[in-house]
């Protein structure tokens, strides 16, 4: 039943029992850490891409001699073809090295990176391989790239454990740099655990509609976290923030909206992660 909105004190005739026997105890994960008050408390664990270019390319063959005139005598000069200069492949990426950052463990995040033919002959890839703990990479293998014409790949990390990683992306090709390295780097950090606090009181012995719950960092700053008043003596509080302390305290009312004084309060510390 929600309380109305115009609360009183106690008054002389009609007083609210506050609500006692609370106590305390912390809880990360299978932990449970009794603190020794009457208000019980739990911290519950929550918790190839494509092608991309000209795909004729730029000409690959030399410029062909033009035919020589005919002289007036009726034999023509000679239509001989003069060759171009000789064709060059190289393999250029978009990215030296691939530095992925801090990632949780067990979770994947990718990163593209792009190669491109910058000679004047088609590069032939015929492999893109991935080195090192948690890298992989998908797409770019048995592709023939023309002059200009670039291919997209994606390369993931996803660490299996804490701390730094490094590796190694591969690109073998017919370039005249044959075996393209671009490093690889990102670190593993542990999940961070989504906390709850769970709260218990021991209910009025003198009639009452229910509880309400206040929170803050000190007794003097403490505000009410539920909107209508609680029936039962819980309250699951989810909204904490990983490695800060609450005091937390409860008040009781009765049916003339008469709000009792706080309950001894309690002090919850979340663990940080």
């Amino acid at each position: 039943m929600a309380a109305s909105n115009h609360m009183a004190t106690n008054g002389a005739r009609n007083k609210t029992e506050i609500p006692t026997a609370l106590s305390s105890s912390v809880e990360s994960l299978s932990r449970k850490v009794l603190l020794g008050l009457a208000l019980s408390a739990w911290v519950l664990a929550a918790g190839c891409i494509g092608l991309t270019g000209n795909p004729n390319g730029a000409s690959t063959g030399g410029s062909t001699g033009s035919g020589g005139s005919s002289s007036s005598g009726g034999s023509s000069g000679s239509g001989g073809s003069s060759s171009g200069g000789s064709q060059t492949s190289q393999l250029s990426p978009s990215s030296a090295q691939v530095s992925f950052g801090n990632v949780t463990v067990g979770s994947s995040t990718s990163q593209l990176v792009t190669l491109t033919a910058a000679g004047t002959a088609d590069v032939k890839i015929s492999s893109v391989t991935a080195s090192g703990s948690g890298f992989s990479v998908s797409g770019g293998s048995n592709v023939t790239l023309t002059p200009s014409q670039s291919v997209t790949i994606s390369v993931a990390f996803q660490p299996s454990a804490a701390g730094s990683a490094t590796g190694k992306l591969t690109v073998s090709s017919n370039a005249s740099n044959s075996s393209l390295g671009i490093s690889l780097s990102g670190d593993g950090v542990a999940a961070s655990t989504h906390h709850s606090v769970a709260l218990n009181w021991q209910p009025s012995s003198t009639p009452v509609i229910g509880y309400f719950v206040f929170r803050g960092s000190s007794e003097s700053n403490l505000a009410r976290l539920n909107v209508n008043d609680l029936a039962t003596t819980s309250y699951t509080d989810k909204s904490v923030v990983n490695g800060q302390t609450y005091v937390y305290a409860v008040k009781s009312i009765n049916a003339s909206s008469v709000l009792s004084g706080y309950s001894n309060p309690v002090t919850v510390t979340v663990p940080a992660q």
